[in-house]
């Protein structure tokens, strides 16, 4: 970590805690073990084990928790209102260097009653209130961010956002949807499913092309894109946004599913998913699909800490802004 960022870093933790307090959130701090995890297609928890001296050399199975949903929710479910924590996120078998590392720092943040919209107005406010630290306003002028801080957001439909960077409208055809990827380009995977072909064309191609020079907000994503965001029947979509600065994802949202019988669908087959690519079956944490169940209707959001940071000090790799990265340890 470059040493000039060690108090700027120091001051968006006491400045984000400052705001969620204000806006009367109460801070948790779940556990980073837990026997069960919210199974995803594409997100490779760490493995250890809890070897029990007393029971006969018992072993646990312990995952690393890559979000604190799998805590937060069932919480949410018993306290209500609204809940936040700062903390230690694990994620395995992704690239190390400019913007990902194993180990990281994630802000997420819970309300209830509430939908998606009233998180985005919640997190614009946040984003906002950084330039009135004065640590935080004077790295962002030097850095150039106060400008994209201070810029008014805007919103942009997923479907409006894939014709307009691409040309290709999202249709429910599957096989019609796939085929206009590979002509947009050619590498994708004849293969490739309606969800591989989306996350492809999106990654590669949607998401470069977003303005840079203010925070997008990219809303209504398609219903066939699953995750656990309760569905707009009516607008064929999913209640979800992703957060987008200086083309960089910073956040993401749901208004979230509380139908239990939806949720313990979603883990069983993104375990399918992740059997079908050879990766290990989760553990899944039953006890979440129960947890929102009679409770008003909830939204959650997720928001990249570290990337954040990494933003609001002008710096393009994620090293110059976390402790000791795990790239300079196992370096060739």
């Amino acid at each position: 970590m470059r040493p000039e960022f060690i108090p700027v870093r120091a001051a968006l933790f006491r400045k984000t805690r400052s705001f969620f307090h204000t806006a009367g959130y109460l801070e948790v701090d779940t556990p980073t073990l837990s026997p069960r995890l919210i199974p995803e297609a594409h997100i490779d928890p760490f493995e250890t084990y809890f070897h029990d001296p007393y029971h006969e050399g018992r072993n646990v199975p312990l995952y690393l928790v890559p979000s604190p949903e799998v805590h937060l929710k069932p919480l949410l479910g018993q306290v209500g209102g609204r809940l936040f924590q700062l903390g230690h996120c694990f994620r395995n078998a992704e690239s190390v260097g400019e913007q990902h590392n194993p180990e990281f720092t994630m802000l997420e943040y819970y309300e209830c009653p509430a939908d998606e919209q009233t998180l985005l107005t919640r997190t614009q406010a946040f984003i906002r209130s950084l330039q009135g630290d004065t640590i935080l306003a004077q790295m962002a002028q030097r850095s150039g961010a106060d400008r994209l801080f201070s810029a008014t957001a805007i919103e942009i439909r997923v479907a409006d956002a894939f014709e307009r960077y691409t040309g290709i409208e999202i249709t429910d055809d599957e096989s019609t949807f796939v085929e206009r990827c590979r002509q947009f380009d050619s590498s994708l995977s004849e293969e490739a499913s309606w969800n591989e072909a989306f996350d492809y064309v999106m990654a590669a191609q949607v998401e470069p092309q977003l303005p840079r020079d203010r925070p997008v907000f990219l809303t209504h994503y398609p219903w066939q894109a699953e995750v656990l965001a309760r569905r707009a029947d009516e607008l064929s979509c999913r209640r979800r946004w992703e957060l987008y600065i200086n083309g960089r994802e910073i956040a993401n949202c749901f208004a979230e599913e509380q139908h239990p019988a939806r949720v313990s669908e979603f883990m069983h087959r993104q375990n399918e998913y992740r059997r079908d690519r050879g990766a290990s079956v989760i553990r899944p944490a039953v006890e979440v699909a129960d947890a929102l169940r009679g409770s008003e209707p909830c939204a959650g959001c997720a928001l990249g800490f570290d990337r954040l940071l990494m933003i609001l000090c002008g710096v393009n790799s994620i090293e110059g802004v976390i402790f000791s990265p795990l790239h300079d340890s196992i370096r060739p």
